[in-house]
């Protein structure tokens, strides 16, 4: 299993774009369901469907493009060379 790192710009970078995609699940329930449905409804919906796909995309595009201590990090490392050669994460 591969876990975050620490830095905060991790968690900072994760969070503004969970917020997103929680955003997005909520208005395509809330259209499907013809009333709001909730943040935490739309939460509960994303989490389910997509959470575990979403933690390691975020990963892979953060850990290997975006991080600048990537070079130092056994997660950044193992991202870089993956999406470097392609393999699909």
């Amino acid at each position: 299993m591969i876990t975050a790192c620490c830095e905060p710009q991790f968690f900072q970078a994760q969070a503004a774009i969970l917020k997103r995609c929680v955003d997005e699940e909520k208005g395509i329930r809330s259209e499907e369901a013809h009333h709001d449905v909730g943040w935490d409804a739309a939460l509960n919906s994303f989490c389910e469907k997509y959470f575990q796909g979403f933690a390691a995309g975020f990963r892979a595009a953060y850990c290997g493009l975006v991080c600048v201590n990537r070079a130092n990090c056994i997660i950044g490392q193992k991202y870089t060379v993956s999406l470097s050669h392609g393999t699909k994460i």
